[in-house]
């Protein structure tokens, strides 16, 4: 992924689960 991901949604990641978090980088793929 790229350093955006981890800037935004690395710590995310850790406290939920990666399904969810997926949700939200489609959305911004998206947009």
């Amino acid at each position: 992924m790229d350093s955006n991901y981890l800037s935004r949604y690395g710590c995310k990641s850790e406290l939920r689960p990666n399904s969810h978090t997926k949700e939200e980088i489609e959305h911004e793929q998206k947009v």
